[in-house]
């Protein structure tokens, strides 16, 4: 984790034993998260324009706002604009790997005091990511 005087900068990567394009694939699409990266995790995804609503397993909701996406940098961002957070902006980034894909998964925010708390949601998000993700 990344400290400023502000915010926090959280990055979690991971290699996985899949194909980079079907990864990458899982990950762009925007409105499936919940049921092709993370189900569980997440338990229900509303699409409303382009932006998602997602319940988390905890029974938290939130909107995500859809902000760019590069199928050739395989780069997806997303930010959530309200919430506790005065801001927030995920990246999800996946790379060729030896023997398979590596994904880094990015988030900004402030204020820096929640940065331990998003950190243990990716932490319990990443294995259900590796296990849907592999297979």
């Amino acid at each position: 984790m990344t400290l400023t005087p502000s915010g926090a900068t959280v990055r979690r990567t991971a290699r996985l034993a899949a194909d980079p394009a079907a990864v990458w694939d899982a990950i762009a699409d925007f409105g499936a998260v919940h049921t092709r990266v993370a189900p569980g995790f997440l338990t229900a995804l509303e699409l409303d324009g382009s932006d998602r609503i997602v319940t988390f397993g905890t029974g938290a909701v939130a909107r995500e706002i859809f902000i760019s996406r590069d199928d050739e940098a395989r780069r997806l961002v997303y930010a959530i604009p309200d919430g506790p957070f005065r801001s927030y902006s995920a990246a999800f980034e996946v790379a060729e790997a030896p023997g398979g894909a590596e994904v880094t998964w990015t988030i900004d925010l402030a204020p820096d005091s929640l940065a331990p708390y998003v950190g243990g949601m990716m932490d319990q998000a990443l294995p259900i990511m590796r296990r849907m993700l592999e297979t």
